[in-house]
């Protein structure tokens, strides 16, 4: 059996709790490109069922400027959003045996300030943000070319339904996280390989690969 080299984590929903944050960027979003769509956090929530950026097209957002207006609100705003109970001590445990990616749809800047506040200089091998491509796909496509992985030596974390899809695409196994922007039974109908219903069962799963 082939072992497991490297993992692959999202960012929003996994390390960092920002769904409330980014529900309320969206809502601003909104208002000021004059979109009409539901204001609740569950329609909210099933955007991340496909490409969040394709689905924000489908609404009707402009993307001329919008990538520098979420940065600019994410910045102002960003003690709404913080990293997970337990999530820090997981990191620095994986970092020890694996090499560990951060591949995310949030941006350059917004991952660094994270970064910097919680004191995670250095656990990630490979950092691939939206500017890199809006393509979760394409950013997981880039990294194992990179590093010359297998597939069978890649497991990815993530909280959406898109994140499941995106890993499928690539061939690689994925655990979903149920404390992140969907709830434990939507992602159980995109059939993840595994449920993580706490931070700690990461590395049980990992381990017993």
């Amino acid at each position: 059996m082939t072992k497991i080299k490297a993992v692959v984590f999202d960012w929003n929903g996994v390390i960092v709790d920002s769904l409330a944050l980014d529900h309320f960027i969206f809502l601003q979003e909104c208002k000021r490109d004059d979109v009409k769509a539901p204001k609740s956090s569950v329609f909210y929530r099933s955007l991340f069922n496909g490409n969040i950026f394709e689905c924000m097209k489908k609404l009707g957002f402009v993307f001329d400027d919008m990538d520098e207006k979420y940065k600019q609100l994410y910045q102002k705003h960003i003690s709404m959003s913080k990293i997970f109970p337990g999530m820090k001590p997981i990191l620095r445990r994986l970092q020890k045996k694996y090499k560990l990616a951060l591949i995310t749809s949030n941006y350059k800047c917004n991952v660094d300030s994270f970064i910097k506040k919680y004191k995670l200089e250095g656990v990630f091998d490979f950092i691939l943000t939206a500017e890199t491509s809006h393509s979760k796909e394409d950013n997981i496509k880039n990294f194992l070319k990179k590093f010359s992985l297998k597939k069978e030596e890649v497991i990815t974390i993530g909280d959406t339904v898109m994140d499941i899809k995106a890993s499928r695409k690539n061939g690689l196994k994925i655990i979903s996280t149920t404390w992140g922007y969907q709830h434990k039974n939507i992602l159980i109908k995109a059939k993840p390989d595994f449920i993580a219903k706490k931070p700690e069962d990461i590395i049980k799963i990992i381990g017993c690969l």
